[in-house]
């Protein structure tokens, strides 16, 4: 059903559907296949459409992940007789407590029964999603790549009736350019979102509706993913690996997983839980010095990194799931935090939280309801198999908040075998605070110093995007400059402003164009004439990102008749250097004091 809607001075198409979905992932997906499911089996009539920004199903998915197929047994039991492209089943696991130039492995025997991954396999998520896409497809769902939902609709009794998709043609000022178009307002008589961790509108109705009045803090973590191919020699399909440790400080939690599969591919990854202390810990660079371990860098030698991204993780567990439904709509997947933290997995709940909110909403629909309040969803999530592997984890993160890895790991595996053995017990730890709370001042830790990376092992991180590397842009500069001299001193200044457009480059980019401006100032003075000038400089720029400065002072001895030979000492301070280079000391984007000699030699 379509129809034109207005609404203040926007006029916009109205789309009609039974359920709506916000998000094509793991979650969203099965919940659509489990409602045209259950309508072919009763003979009804249902429209579903799932509304994904990627540009293409499974494109802001990463790849590479031990998957356990319990979501996907009971969504599509005959799946492994079909063309899905998961076969590499887990052949050997390990798990590592690692130090600098070491690790011990931990014995297959002392670890809980849910932490083996036997019987799992690894693959693509981003592959299982677009294969998940197409069985939904085939059985009638409207699945709409590359449109990005920006806001909910709520109605005169505050349900929830639908979603806004994103308006077309608008400049970078909020102006509307010759080809804006209006978004569309996607309605249902329910809507489920599955976008994932920290998805913009699941945190906004958290926040709108309170529905983490009755839980703790959800807590979370960064998870980091890099794709290799590696040579034939170096692959050992169905190889897993999990490490803790090094190069983490022990309160610091977090680690690293590493997975052979498909045609000579490894999934190499690390996660950080966010509840550091250090301000100047950088979890990327984390990861790159962990691929500097034995125990990592011999699976990757001699191979070459082809993909790689980040994502966000829930890490509260079962006591920081949010309220579950509301009027008119359900968090179902990692946007409610399914996620078994120990295990690292959550698309098997996923899939099975979008079956239950699936499963709710079409009872509802078929007694003739919509927009209320789908109770059953959450009835069943309390009563599921979802519930009782999460049960058993529940305590795992909140001790290694509290303990540090050493200990609060060592806790939580007792934990975990007292809550295997006797599942009955109900002792719930709680988190202390939210992640931001955690954070120290940076006046108070020390700076963490990271190795430069070789290109090779090791990589930097892009002006723009993580890992995306520019290899043209347009370039465009306006200045004006000046200067005075006089008895022996001299001044100079010059007023700049930047454009970059055009980009060219390997990965997407947040941004199509940038702008920046700034000034540069230097003063001086010799004090021996001809021979030794003392002098002060300092720049400032002023960007989209970070604003950047550098200041210093130092001596200039020309030690010939002549401005073409000098030697020179410098004393910078930097504060997210504006620049660097091979003359410099330092690096783009550094902090702090730094010295620097020069020597110009011009014949």
């Amino acid at each position: 059903m379509s129809e034109v809607a207005t609404g203040g001075d926007i006029e916009r198409e109205t789309m009609g559907f039974d359920v709506v979905i916000v998000g094509a992932g793991p979650a969203g997906l099965a919940a659509a296949t489990r409602l045209k499911q259950l309508a072919a089996e009763k003979d009804k009539e249902l429209s579903v459409v799932i509304l994904e920004k990627g540009s293409e199903v499974g494109a802001h998915i990463l790849s590479g992940a031990v998957i356990d197929p319990v979501g996907l047994n009971k969504l599509i039991p005959d799946w492994r007789d079909k063309d899905l492209p998961l076969t590499t089943k887990v052949s050997e696991d390990r798990f590592y407590y690692l130090w600098k130039t070491g690790g011990f492995r931990v014995p297959n025997i002392l670890m809980p029964p849910l932490m083996s991954n036997h019987g799992c396999y690894i693959g693509s998520l981003g592959s299982l999603c677009r294969w998940l896409a197409e069985q939904a497809e085939g059985l009638g769902v409207e699945v709409y790549p590359g449109f990005s939902v920006v806001d909910v609709i709520f109605g005169s009794d505050g349900a929830i009736e639908g979603v806004i998709t994103g308006d077309m043609g608008v400049a970078r000022d909020g102006s509307h350019k010759d080809n804006y178009t209006p978004g569309i307002a996607i309605t249902g008589k329910y809507t489920l979102f599955a976008e994932g961790a920290r998805g913009s509108l699941s945190k906004m109705l958290i926040r709108k509706l309170g529905l983490d009045a009755e839980s703790g803090p959800q807590k979370f973590g960064i998870g980091l993913k890099e794709l290799w191919e590696v040579p034939a020699e170096k692959h050992k399909l169905g190889f897993v690996q999990h490490t803790m440790g090094w190069p983490l400080e022990d309160k610091t939690g977090g680690g690293s997983f590493l997975y052979h599969f498909g045609e000579r591919l490894v999934s190499v990854g690390f996660v950080v839980h966010l509840d550091y202390a250090n301000p100047y810990l950088n979890p990327f660079k984390e990861f790159q010095r962990a691929k500097t371990h034995p125990l990592i860098r011999e699976h990757l030698k001699g191979g070459k990194r082809i993909a790689y991204g980040a994502r966000a993780l829930t890490e509260g567990g079962f006591q920081a799931i949010p309220r579950l439904a509301f009027p008119g709509g359900a968090l179902i997947g990692c946007a409610a935090g399914f996620m078994n933290v120990p295990r690292i997995k959550g698309s098997h709940n996923a899939m099975l939280s979008g079956m239950m909110a699936a499963e709710a909403a079409f009872a509802a629909i078929d007694t003739g309801r919509s927009r209320d309040v789908l109770k059953a969803y959450p009835q069943a999530v309390q009563a599921s198999v979802m519930a009782k592997e999460l049960k058993k984890v529940r305590n795992v993160k909140p001790l290694w908040s509290r303990f540090g890895t050493q200990l609060g790991v060592m806790l939580g595996g007792i934990d975990m075998w007292l809550n295997t053995v006797f599942p009955f017990l109900g002792h719930t730890l709680k988190h202390l605070k939210p992640d931001y709370a955690t954070l120290h001042k940076a006046a108070t830790e020390k700076q963490v110093e990271y190795e430069k990376p070789d290109g090779v092992l090791t990589f930097a991180t892009g002006a723009f995007a993580p890992g995306v590397t520019v290899d043209d842009a347009l370039y465009k500069m306006w200045a004006i400059d000046g200067g005075i001299k006089w008895n022996g001193f001299a001044a100079n200044g010059q007023y700049f402003t930047r454009w970059l457009n055009d980009f060219v480059a390997d990965g997407p980019l947040p941004l199509t164009s940038t702008f920046d401006h700034g000034f540069e100032l230097t003063a001086g003075h010799f004090v021996v004439p001809k021979k030794l000038q003392l002098y002060a400089r300092g720049s400032m720029v002023f960007g989209e990102f970070k604003n950047s400065s550098e200041y210093g002072g130092g001596a200039r001895w020309y030690f010939l008749p002549t401005e073409r030979m000098w030697l020179n000492a410098e004393l910078i301070k930097v504060n997210h250097a504006p620049y660097g280079g091979a003359f410099t000391p330092y690096t783009a984007g550094m902090n702090g004091w730094t010295p620097m000699l020069q020597a110009l030699l011009a014949f």
